[in-house]
């Protein structure tokens, strides 16, 4: 629980899987149930053995649209989505933001809701791109504001990787909240 004014760098380390054969790799932030916003910007996937320095820039991202920038013609984000899609799931209650941003032009805030979850994904299947197997660093900038979570499940940055049997191989940390300062 908390509110802040600044942008935090939330980092995960995502250890290669010996061995596994995969053929999906999500990069993923889950927020539980509440009230308030969350600000998400500058996402980035690069491999562990780029200098930490380097890794920081959302430009060398495997991801696609790191930073958020680019729309669709309906106006929501290229190549990411927002869950729930599906009205059955629940709401989905999120917007393209230019007056809150950490990099760049664009941010994404996302509107909790008391009724669900949320969730901001990519979905990475293409395996001529990057070595799935591979050790990597998923991060986001993130910024809550009057965020309130009921649910007990608070906020993560996940990777979830899914062999060729169907078998699902997540690592997660999670996004702190009450921060104050760009970090």
């Amino acid at each position: 629980q908390g509110s802040t004014d600044g942008w935090v760098k939330v980092t995960l380390d995502v250890p290669g899987l010996i061995g596994a054969t995969l053929t999906q790799f999500d990069v993923i932030v889950d927020i539980g149930t509440g009230t308030g916003n969350v600000y998400l910007d500058d996402f980035s996937l690069v491999p562990a053995n780029i200098p930490k320095v380097q890794a920081q820039k959302p430009s060398d991202s495997i991801l696609r649209n790191p930073g958020l920038e680019t729309l669709n013609a309906d106006g929501s984000v290229l190549h990411w989505d927002v869950w729930p899609g599906d009205p059955a799931e629940g709401v989905r209650n999120y917007e393209v933001v230019s007056d809150v941003v950490h990099g760049g032009d664009r941010a994404l805030k996302i509107n909790l809701q008391f009724s669900n979850g949320q969730a901001v994904y990519q979905y990475c299947v293409d395996p001529e791109s990057f070595d799935f197997t591979a050790d990597y660093i998923a991060s986001v900038w993130v910024k809550t504001e009057n965020m309130t979570i009921y649910d007990g499940t608070g906020a993560t940055l996940s990777v979830k990787r899914t062999d060729p049997d169907g078998n699902v191989h997540v690592i997660k940390t999670n996004v702190p909240t009450g921060t104050n300062d760009w970090v």
